[in-house]
């Protein structure tokens, strides 16, 4: 894979190494966006999304004709009591198969969205299994991803969830903007 050239890949190693401008993020985004550059789809984004974007166009081309088993328990982490996603994990794991030809981008785009879906329903299970509850919001600008928000949804209901997602408002910061707005409108009242 031609991600960036031996100095530029350098340059970020030793940005990690000495933690440079290095800021830990939860959001979904990053990883996509971050997976759309290491399959060299979108490496500089001309627009907010466009890494994410590009990366379900490519899934979408997939095929799951000789696709690989997903293993879940490879990509979950228990610490503390808490489920991890180990998004690092797959992460590599879908590098090292574009790499060793295991896989094409197309079908690695896919595996990683049908890998992700899986593994937020396998922590939506352990936490079911903790708490007893069984409701399940989807929310987030990373379910504006259709292929990500439908086979999210698919796999919950197939495990007995009832499945909560956007209709009226926006998932991504527009729907944070309105909580926003309502919740200094009711302050001001």
């Amino acid at each position: 894979l031609n991600i960036c050239t031996v100095e530029q890949c350098n340059i970020v190693l030793m940005m990690i190494k000495n933690n440079i401008n290095c800021v830990k993020s939860t959001s979904a985004g990053r990883l996509f966006d971050g997976l759309s550059a290491g399959l060299n789809i979108v490496g500089s984004s001309t627009f907010e999304g466009e890494g994410s974007m590009s990366l379900q166009f490519k899934a979408q081309q997939g095929s799951l004709n000789n696709f690989p088993l997903i293993n879940i328990q490879e990509y979950m982490v228990n610490e503390n009591d808490e489920n991890i996603l180990d998004t690092t994990s797959l992460f590599t794991s879908i590098i090292v198969k574009v790499a060793n030809k295991e896989l094409s981008v197309n079908d690695s785009a896919l595996y990683f969205h049908l890998a992700l879906s899986h593994m937020i329903v396998e922590a939506c299970i352990r936490e079911r299994a903790k708490s007893g509850l069984n409701i399940v919001a989807l929310s987030g600008g990373v379910f504006q991803n259709l292929l990500l928000l439908s086979s999210t949804k698919n796999l919950l209901i197939k495990h007995n969830f009832k499945v909560l997602t956007h209709s009226l408002v926006s998932a991504n910061d527009g729907g944070i903007s309105l909580g926003q707005a309502v919740v200094a409108l009711e302050r001001m009242n």
